[in-house]
């Protein structure tokens, strides 16, 4: 590949050249081992990364960029996760040692299942598995490991310095508060030091534009003998159970692939009630004639809840006081014209978090709100959950983050094999 890289600069750019030498240097120099790249939002990573996949591309090396918005990297072309292994790990010399892991970290109960029914836990494992089949040069993974458990993130990053990776240089981005961070890379690296003066003014997550709107009525969220199963004979959750106060955070915790989504969906009336009931202040209600009414969701996927084709019009169902506040918030008040899909994934989260917490209800559920944001806009996020239950409103907070949860002081809930253990105050 240096090789390559030499040839195809002869004759162009002194700069362009030597550039291309350097990559090229730092790819060799990187094999097998992972390379966490360091900085804050905004601070260059992913154009980095962009930049170097495109280019390495364009010289004839394989290199590969996986977002945050890890369903993206998944193919579309065949129906099963089983069938989408084959297609990434069929002719490769670690196939069969990349199959095995699959199994190892769950996916082999999922073969049969479409990938896009996978948690997005499991999405980013089958998806880090199958482009290391590929066995590329260079693999950005950026953002995507905040979707796991820390158990899960341990060990893809043992993958990444196992000899199933043993020609690929993979370079990570992680967000969120570095106590969070299970890796102990040998390489650290900060973006600044790699492109010095990159990045822009960082629009700013500012929890002091929030206008909380308290809910016309507050009440208990309860839950009795709910049973999910998306294939029959195989459940996800078994006879769930609760009840949970308003004026509190609760974090529903568990595994990757644990049922936390789906409990919650189920609660907020985007999957419907399969067994079991539930009830608000005291009253049944069925969640899925009604969605959204008591509990409203941010969802884990923000591209899922944005449909408009502007910001302004994202926000422009909320009341007139707090669509600008909305907007304010989550740092995109001067790009109102901008299609949403032309921000970034840090914004685009932002804005739907932004939105579904200016909507009065009494239930708020937030779904890995953290992903893709640095310390300083997670704890923003803090103070926002913590005035929606000052206000009289009941949390939800569904999150691999435990630093997160400890600085919400959020009560637990655990799902452990499709059941639910019973609230108590997470400490750890």
């Amino acid at each position: 590949m240096v090789g390559t890289v030499n040839h195809m600069g002869r004759g162009g750019n002194p700069a362009a050249i030597q550039h291309m030498k350097d990559l090229a240097s730092f790819i060799n120099s990187n094999q097998g081992k992972p390379v966490l790249l360091e900085g804050q939002n905004f601070s260059g990573r992913t154009a980095l990364l962009r930049r170097w996949v495109g280019e390495w591309s364009r010289l004839g090396g394989r290199a590969i960029y996986v977002g945050p918005s890890v369903q993206q990297s998944i193919s579309s072309l065949v129906p099963t996760v089983r069938s989408e292994l084959q297609l990434h790990l069929t002719g490769s010399r670690h196939g069969e040692a990349l199959l095995h892991l699959a199994e190892s970290f769950g996916l082999g109960r999922c073969f049969d299942q479409s990938p896009f029914t996978l948690s997005g836990g499991e999405q980013t494992l089958l998806v880090a598995l199958c482009k290391l089949g590929l066995e590329p040069a260079l693999l950005g993974f950026d953002g995507a490991m905040e979707e796991l458990d820390r158990q899960n993130a341990g060990r893809l990053a043992e993958v990444f310095s196992s000899p199933a990776a043993e020609r690929a240089a993979t370079i990570l981005t992680m967000n969120g508060y570095a106590e969070d961070r299970p890796l102990d890379l040998a390489t650290r690296v900060q973006v600044s030091d790699l492109t010095p003066g990159a990045g822009g003014r960082a629009p700013l997550f500012d929890a002091c534009q929030f206008r909380f709107t308290a809910p016309n009525e507050a009440g208990c969220l309860e839950a009795e003998g709910i049973s999910f199963s998306y294939t029959p004979g195989s459940p996800v959750l078994r006879n769930i159970s609760l009840r949970l106060e308003p004026g509190h955070i609760f974090s529903l915790e568990g595994r990757n692939g644990a049922g936390k989504s789906t409990l919650a969906r189920i609660l907020v009336g985007v999957l419907p009630l399969q067994r079991g009931w539930i009830a608000f202040n005291g009253r049944a209600i069925n969640p899925w004639k009604t969605p959204g009414q008591i509990a409203v969701m941010h969802m884990q996927n923000p591209d899922v809840q944005l449909f408009a084709d502007t910001v302004a019009a994202e926000v422009a169902d909320l009341p007139a006081c707090s669509s600008g506040a909305a907007a304010s918030m989550a740092g995109v008040l001067d790009m109102m014209t901008e299609h949403p899909f032309d921000l970034p994934f840090v914004l685009r989260k932002r804005l739907t978090f932004s939105t579904v917490a200016h909507l009065s209800r009494p239930w708020f559920i937030f779904d890995e709100p953290t992903l893709g944001q640095d310390a300083a806009a997670c704890d923003q996020m803090v103070a926002v959950l913590q005035r929606i239950a000052e206000g009289g409103a009941g949390v939800i907070v569904i999150s691999h983050s435990r630093e997160f949860i400890r600085r919400v002081k959020a009560q637990s809930l655990r799902l452990e094999n499709g059941c639910l253990n019973k609230p108590g105050t997470t400490t750890s």
